[in-house]
């Protein structure tokens, strides 16, 4: 990406010679973070849903699931689904935009 034009308007030009205003190039580069983050937090759930279905078949406990293991697994996984969701949907915090 490399900015051309005058400092009163200036725009970006990408390596296939796409080119953006200033407000499109930010609002373009935000969708994608934020369409990064959505497929984030599905991963994450879609970990943790697969998770909760092993501890609850028989035989979930077998190597490599320990009980104990896959208990903690799934707390952290929780949590990092959680963060993530707050993240996407725009709840960043004291230390956030």
């Amino acid at each position: 990406m490399r900015a051309e034009g005058r400092a009163d308007y200036r725009h970006f030009r990408c390596r296939i010679d796409h080119a953006f205003g200033l407000d499109s190039l930010l609002a373009a580069k935000e969708d994608g973070l934020e369409r990064c983050l959505w497929v984030a937090v599905t991963a994450v759930e879609e970990l943790l849903a697969l998770g909760r279905d092993l501890r609850r078949l028989d035989g979930a406990s077998a190597p490599p699931y320990d009980p104990a293991d896959l208990g903690d697994r799934l707390a952290q996984l929780q949590a990092d689904a959680e963060t993530l969701r707050r993240v996407a949907e725009g709840e960043r915090g004291a230390g956030g935009r």
